[in-house]
């Protein structure tokens, strides 16, 4: 979780296993049906983030958000 320095750890594992999949957030965003400024704005802290759409984050880099918190120690 070095990347991400978030005082929210549930955004900070999110942003973590986002920049580990080496994945652009442009082709995230395409699996998730949002569009690119808004996944953008997710993973820069500009706007919040849900648990509900960690979970499909999570999820469309195949991992949990539960086992992303495990992973992190939180």
């Amino acid at each position: 979780m070095n990347d991400a320095l978030h005082p929210d750890p549930g955004t900070a594992v999110v942003i973590d296993a986002v920049n580990r999949s080496h994945r652009s957030h442009a082709s995230i965003a395409r699996s998730l049906g949002i569009s690119d400024s808004t996944m953008h704005r997710k993973m820069t802290c500009k706007s919040p983030m849900t648990v509900a759409e960690a979970d499909r984050i999570c999820r469309t880099l195949r991992t949990t958000f539960s086992a992303e918190l495990r992973r992190a120690q939180v």
